[in-house]
């Protein structure tokens, strides 16, 4: 399976609630900034709406509320790639296993105490 572009769907809530988040903050600050007249803060914000699409990093000074959602979007990634690193590990011991090859190490121990 190719790998997924952050900006696609990804299927982690998470993700997807973050990067609404984010659509939503720079629409939000580009009208009233375009209600005000002002240019200069227009051509900043599409300047780093055009960041977070490219490379996905948002401007310093952000909301809390968008960091609070960053972080927790990033902790369940970061969880689900390692359950899915512990799963791998365990089909390969339990393969193994299967193969005829000795017990895995973390069972050696108690393997040899019973005997």
């Amino acid at each position: 399976m190719p790998a997924r572009s952050w900006r696609g769907p990804t299927g982690d809530p998470a993700q997807e609630k973050y990067r609404k988040a984010v659509v939503e903050y720079f629409s939000k600050r580009e009208d009233d900034a375009r209600a005000d007249g002002n240019k200069k803060a227009v051509d900043q914000i599409k300047a780093d709406r055009k960041e977070f699409e490219a490379k996905g990093e948002l401007p310093k000074m952000i909301p809390l509320e968008l960091q609070q959602i960053q972080t927790a979007a990033r902790l369940a990634i970061a969880t689900i790639n390692m359950r899915k690193m512990a799963l791998d590990g365990v089909k390969s011991e339990r393969k193994d296993f299967e193969d005829g090859a000795e017990y895995p190490r973390r069972f050696r121990w108690q393997s040899s105490r019973w005997h």
